[in-house]
């Protein structure tokens, strides 16, 4: 399958976007991103996999733990990019429901 498409599936995941989010920030332990993500360890663990798997994300073992980081550069941009385009479209619709209660209230 097309890796656009698994990079897109994967991120998709409400989790998965979650860990992203928190890699942003630069690398972390799995207890940091356990704790951003206020997810069970097994939960986060299998994210983690799946996100190494189609390699969007990368792990470094130090002593004994494990590093997690972001291997596609620019994601953080277009994650950024995501987050203002959702909150256009709230404010959209915040506007959109303020102009219904005018009329309404006219």
């Amino acid at each position: 399958m097309n890796i656009k498409i698994e990079i897109l599936k994967a991120i998709s995941n409400p989790l998965r976007l979650k860990v992203l989010e928190c890699l942003c920030e630069g690398k972390k332990n799995v207890s940091e991103i356990i704790e951003f993500c206020q997810e069970n360890q097994s939960s986060v663990s299998k994210a983690l996999s799946i996100l190494k798997n189609i390699r969007i994300i990368s792990d470094e073992k130090v002593g004994n733990q494990v590093f997690y980081k972001i291997e596609i550069c620019c994601l953080d941009k277009f994650l950024i990019s995501l987050d203002q385009v959702a909150q256009e479209s709230a404010n959209h619709q915040i506007q959109k429901l303020k102009q219904s209660v005018s009329k309404i209230n006219s």
